[in-house]
This record gives structure tokens, sequence and C-alpha cells, in this order.
């Protein structure tokens, strides 16, 4: 058995000693889980998301704690809540928006194809109905998710790369309130950017200016996108931070970078 768990130290460095049990929590067991991403809601709750099994299968699964580390037992069934999508799925990245809403994105495949879901749960957990086709929005190209951001309108942006490639292409796309793809941007709604730097893309964040940091390895780099909420780069030349050295992947992830495979 696995637990999702969360910690937090105080601006100095140090376990903040008020949170959880000496500065960590965790969530009630679970089977084969994994954590991936963290985000604070509004409140200060904390959202963790990754995998777990139930009943055999992987769903992307999401863990709330309150401000103090407690386990939010209201929020799905007893603090958790998982979705199952095709043969294979799990949660790569989280936001919680203004009103307490928490977007998920996540990996899914079947025996055919592999691509990202976008999911939005309530403050309680369940699936938004008014989000999306009943609280999902499923994608079937070849994109593999890096990240979710509430941007400041109020749309949702998935930050991903070309699936089964190192060649640092980072794919937006840009969905509005309700989960329509926001044809505003980019002339429809998507946006490819080649990078100069061959990378292979492992994570995302936003930037406090407007716009986003896209971090990777292949000799390790972290580049930065210039703000933007309406209008794509205008050309694939971005800025570049120094070299890392770091090679860790996320556990539970997949140990090669997904192929694109072709719908029958």
């Amino acid at each position: 058995m696995d637990a999702f768990a969360a910690a937090r130290a105080t601006k100095s460095g140090a376990a903040d000693t008020t949170f959880g049990s000496g500065g960590s929590t965790t969530a009630s067991p679970l089977i084969s889980a994994y954590g991936h991403a963290a985000a604070l809601a509004p409140d200060g709750g904390i959202v963790v998301v990754g995998q777990a099994q139930v009943g055999g299968e992987p769903h992307a699964t999401a863990t709330r704690f309150l401000p103090g580390g407690a386990l939010d037992t209201a929020f799905g069934s007893s603090g958790a809540t998982g979705v199952k999508t095709g043969t294979y799925s799990t949660a790569l990245a989280v936001a919680v928006d203004a009103v307490g809403r928490t977007l998920v994105v996540g990996h899914w495949e079947s025996t055919t194809q592999s691509s990202f879901v976008l999911m939005r749960f309530t403050a309680t957990g369940s699936l938004d109905a008014s989000f999306g086709d009943q609280g999902k929005v499923l994608e079937t190209d070849p994109i593999f998710p890096l990240g979710v951001h509430v941007q400041p309108s109020g749309t949702v942006m998935v930050v991903g790369r070309d699936q089964g490639s190192d060649s640092g292409t980072v794919r937006l796309r840009r969905y509005d309130a309700l989960g329509a793809r926001d044809v505003t941007f980019a002339g429809g709604g998507d946006a490819s950017v080649a990078l100069t730097q061959t990378l292979l893309l492992y994570v995302s964040a936003a930037d406090p200016s407007g716009g986003f940091l896209i971090g990777g390895v292949t000799g390790g780099t972290t580049s930065v996108w210039p703000p933007f909420d309406s209008t794509p780069p205008a050309s694939s030349t971005i800025r570049s931070g120094p070299q890392a050295s770091s090679r860790r992947r996320r556990r539970g992830a997949r140990r090669r970078p997904p192929t694109a495979s072709t719908s029958s």
C-alpha cells in the first residue's frame, strides 16, 4: 500500500511543524499510488494528483488536504477521487481556480492511441458536469501533457509536448471556462513552437509575469516563454536558463516517452 503525501516548509527552508505531523502529512493508503504534482487552493488547501490502482486498473487520482494538513474528507471519497480513461491513465499536473475548482490534466492510453485528458472537479471532488463532456475533455492527438494553468482571463491553458520526440517542440492548447477549444487563441486554440534546443520536456509552471516555464533534460535546460494571454510568440525563439544536471524522472511516469500510434 502507498499513500499520497504533502509537506510544507517555512520561508527559511525548515519543516513547518504547524502542518500535519512535523511538517508533513499523508492520505489514506492507496494501492500503487504515485504523486506527480500539487497545487495550492485559494483557501489554503492542497491538492496532490497522480495515479492509484482502483480495482486493479490505473486511475488518474486527486487527493485534497486541508490547510493544516488533515485529509479533506469532504472531497471525493474520504479525501480522494479517481477517474479511469482508456486502459491506462495518470494525472500529471493540477491547478485550482479562483472559486476552488480543481483542474487536472493527465496522460491516457488505449490499445490504439494515446493523448491527454483535461478534467475539472468541483470543490467536493465530483466531476464538474458544466465543463467539457460531463467534466472531461478527451483529446486524441499525440500530445503528452506537462502542465495546466488558469489564466487571468479565466481560460485554461494546457502545456504539452509532441509524444515520442525529444525535439523540444512545445504545444499549447487553450480552452474557455466551459472546456471548449478557445478558437480566439492562435487561430484555432492550438499553438506549436519548436525550441532552439533539443531536449525532452517534462514539466511546466506559470511564470509570475504571465508566461510559462518549461523544464526538461538532455544535458538539462530551463526555458522561459515570454508572457502572453491571447497571442502566441511570433517566432520559435525563447529565452534559455542555465544548464541543469538533474535527469530524474517522476516516479510512476512512463520509463519511456509514449509513442504516437494511429487510431484504427
